[in-house]
């Protein structure tokens, strides 16, 4: 009965474990393409927007995951955001550390709109 319930902690622990990693590894990214989409802002502060947005998606509940740890920082034409935590399994105090990291190109989303624009009306002219 013991080595069924260490088994079976330990399963739940991993699926624990793989959800606060896939969450975090969601949270990376949108906070990184906050971060790209103000840093198309002539005074726009890229890792600023990253920061604060990673911040607040990684202050959400987790469940048996201790020391967030995050940072953003926008370098040249990409934001890259991270994040750093331990998960405790439960069993025999041992720790699980994850690291996950979401990076996201500078984004001028108006000249990307005309040029989508262009194409499609470039298309129009010629079925037509």
């Amino acid at each position: 009965m013991p080595l069924i319930l260490i088994t079976l902690m330990g399963v739940i622990y991993l699926c624990l474990f793989i959800h606060n990693r896939a969450w975090l590894t969601a949270a990376a990214y949108e906070a990184a393409v906050d971060g790209s989409l103000e840093g198309s802002r002539e005074e726009g502060d890229a890792s600023g927007t990253a920061s604060a947005k990673a911040r607040n998606l990684g202050s959400m509940g987790f469940f048996a995951l201790e020391d967030i740890r995050f940072s953003a920082a926008g370098e040249g034409s990409t934001v890259k955001v991270t994040y750093e935590a331990s998960t405790n399994t439960g069993i025999l105090g041992q720790t699980w550390d994850m690291k996950v990291t979401g990076k996201a190109s500078v984004a001028d989303p108006v000249k990307w709109i005309r040029r989508v624009k262009g194409v499609a009306d470039a298309l129009r002219d010629v079925t037509d």
